[in-house]
């Protein structure tokens, strides 16, 4: 999964720049995977 992650985010351009509401959606998601492997860790 983070794989295909990874090579999402080199394949596009950065989404977090305020883009169409689906690059909105996957900035979101991906701030909840993160947050979520960081509570984990701890």
């Amino acid at each position: 999964m983070t794989v295909e992650h990874v090579g999402d985010r080199v394949r596009q351009p950065p989404a977090c720049g305020g883009g169409p509401i689906l690059d909105l959606a996957l900035c979101l998601i991906l701030a909840v995977i993160v947050m979520g492997l960081l509570l984990l860790a701890l």
